[in-house]
Formats: C-alpha cells, sequence, structure tokens
C-alpha cells in the first residue's frame, strides 16, 4: 500500500526472502555466498529503518524512505531473478530474465513489485 510504514514494507520483503529460501529447497538453492548477501542487505535496511524511526525532521525521513524503498526494491527484484533463473536453469534464461525486468518495470511501487515477485515465486 502507497502508506505502509517502512516496518511493514521491511516485513514483507523478509517474508518474501523466507518464502524464497523454503522454495529454493526444491529449485536451485541459494549459494551461501548469495544468501549471505541478502542478510547483509536486509540488516542495513533495518537499521535505516531505525534511523528513519528516530529522525527528527520530514526532509530527513523523506530521505530514509527512499534509501529504504530502494534497497527494498533491490532485494526484491534480485529474489525475482533468483527465482526466475532457479525455474529455468536447464533452458536458455535469456529470454525469462528479460520478462521479469520488463514486468518490473510496470508495476506501481514497491507494494505492486512484492507482489509481482510472489506471483513468481508461485507459478
Amino acid at each position: 500500500a502507497p502508506n505502509q510504514t517502512p516496518i511493514q514494507a521491511l516485513a514483507q520483503v523478509e517474508a518474501l526472502l523466507r518464502a524464497t529460501r523454503a522454495t529454493a529447497r526444491d529449485l536451485v538453492p541459494l549459494a551461501k555466498e548469495d544468501d549471505a548477501v541478502f542478510t547483509h542487505m536486509m540488516r542495513s535496511i533495518e537499521k535505516l529503518t531505525r534511523a528513519h524511526g528516530q529522525a527528527t525532521s520530514d526532509s530527513d525521513r523523506a530521505s530514509y524512505r527512499r534509501e529504504i524503498n530502494y534497497h527494498l526494491a533491490m532485494v526484491t527484484v534480485s529474489i525475482g531473478l533468483y527465482a526466475a533463473k532457479a525455474r529455468h536453469h536447464a533452458g536458455n534464461i535469456g529470454p525469462v530474465i528479460d520478462r521479469v525486468l520488463a514486468q518490473t518495470k510496470r508495476v506501481k511501487g514497491l507494494q505492486g513489485l512484492v507482489e509481482m515477485i510472489e506471483e513468481l515465486l508461485r507459478s
């Protein structure tokens, strides 16, 4: 939702990452290094979310919010690309990645992006 708080957005992407990790057991597992990068990125976003909550000015809060949304979107797109690769690892992955990237350009906001990736994970 457009009025979703950074904490709610973070929780939604964390749930998506948990679902991806669970799904990965049935697909191509996430490499340890890749999983560590996801963990590091999520911890960084948690720090930004805390800073957002402690910000004293509207301009600081807006700045943190933009940075949080940007990083959450990066994680979400990365999860989607992983899911596409994992599902189609035996075939030519290029067109699949192109389709995922094209879909990400059509969605509105972080909420739409997360929903699109959730749909990809279910398919």
